[in-house]
Parts: C-alpha cells; structure tokens; sequence
C-alpha cells in the first residue's frame, strides 16, 4: 500500500472514531439527563433512595421542614413542631425538666432539692440578708414585704401554671437567725395549710452556704404539691438565676 492511500485511510479511521465517541456521549448524556429529569423533588432532608423513593436519614423523622430525631430534639420532641421549654430536654419523645445540681423535677417544674439543697459561693449571712429583705425579694417578683420576724405576715407569688394566680398569704412562724426561718401558708391553691423551712448550713470555712428547703403537711410528710407553686418563681427564678447573680454583685 503506498503512502498516500495509507494516509487516507488512517485519516477515515480516526473520523470514524471521533464521530462514534461523540454520538456515544451525547447518547449518555441525554439519558443521565432524563433519569436526572425522573428523580423524584424531595421534602426538606430527605433523598431519593434507587427505586426514587424519598426517606430521612436513619434515626430520624420527617417532619414539613425536614428531618429530626423526635426522640430527643427539643424543638421536635414527639411530634413535628412540639417544643420544650428552655428548662427541659427531650428524652424519649417527652419534654422533661433540666433542672442541675440542687433541684429536682416535681409536677414538671425545677423545684429546690429537699435531700441536698444547694450551695450558694457566700457566707451565711449573705445568703440571709438576701433572701430576709422586703426590698430584694420584692424587686425579684417572689413576694412582698417579707420580715423576718414571727406573727409578720407577707404575700407569696405562685408560679405560672400553678393554678392559681392569686397572691399567697403567709405567716412568719419561727425565726433562728441568721441560720433558719419558717413561714406558714393561710391559703392558695392548697386544701390546707402548709409549711416552708428554709435552712442555711455554713461550708468550707464559711466561704459556702447549703440552702435547704423543706415543704411540709400539717402531718411532716413533704407536700410535693407545693413545689408547682414554688417551683419557676422560688426555684428558677429566684433561686437559679437571680440569688447567684446577687450574690456575686455583692461581692
């Protein structure tokens, strides 16, 4: 074969190729682009799995603005949209409080722990002036016009949720200061009067004070119903946040 036929026919062969490659991947892009077309639009989240079905991630489920663990997200927790509040966490699908050292969960509110009270970085009487004065309890929202002094009568805020939004009246009992004080409820939500002992305990050289408080029947069984009332005012409130920012302050 001589040089000039050669050349044509390399010439042919390579045209060939060329045109067979372009045909071949035009051929698969028009069908990724329909098999891309088929793909199902799938909610927030979700995938299409190889039959085009769309699925949340495992461990999760849908909801309209995608997927979420509706065992333990707190913005989702049971069902789609369900929050819990800033106090809870989700645990199990439920809404259930966090309420940290020093408290404990009663009736869904964060109440003062009976067994081992908390401890507050303030000598006794720190702890006592602060929780003593009609101005600092009355400006936290608590109560009003508390004295501590026996035969003093002064009034206690429930907490929201409580039942009731009616003013409890109460009665100073007994006072040992700067160490304990005990106040009795006349009425509220209650079918009877209760009683409330707040102790304060000196530690570690009196630098730390353990607050206790108990509430009590008339019979000395501790009355857990109490603690709803008490509960986001005495125990979030005033407890959590505001007596240990005050405390600081005072520093």
């Amino acid at each position: 074969m001589d040089q000039r036929r050669f050349d044509t026919l390399t010439q042919s062969l390579a045209t060939a190729t060329t045109r067979r490659g372009v045909l071949a991947g035009l051929g698969a892009f028009l069908l990724g682009s329909r098999a891309a077309s088929a793909q199902p639009a799938c909610p927030p989240g979700q995938t299409p799995n190889r039959k085009g079905d769309c699925s949340c991630p495992p461990g999760t489920n849908a909801c309209p603005n995608g997927c979420y663990n509706r065992r333990s997200d707190p913005n989702n927790c049971g069902s789609c949209g369900k929050v819990c509040f800033s106090n809870e966490v989700c645990q199990k699908g439920e809404c259930r409080c966090n309420c940290g050292p020093g408290f404990e969960c009663i009736s869904d509110q964060c109440s003062p722990s009976e067994q081992s009270g908390m401890t507050f970085n303030a000598p006794v009487a720190a702890v006592w002036n602060a929780l003593t004065d009609a101005e600092t309890v009355t400006s936290l929202g608590i109560s009003t016009n508390i004295v501590p002094r026996v035969g003093h009568r002064f009034q206690v805020r429930p907490a929201s949720g409580a039942g009731s939004t009616a003013a409890i009246e109460a009665e100073i009992i007994s006072v040992d200061a700067p160490r304990q004080f005990a106040f009795k409820w006349l009425n509220g939500p209650l079918d009877e009067p209760t009683t409330v002992t707040i102790t304060l305990d000196s530690e570690a050289n009196g630098t730390v004070t353990r607050f206790r408080l108990a509430h009590t029947d008339p019979s000395g069984a501790s009355c857990k119903a109490g603690a709803l009332v008490l509960g986001r005012h005495w125990g979030q409130r005033l407890l959590k946040d505001a007596l240990p920012n005050y405390l600081a302050q005072k520093r």
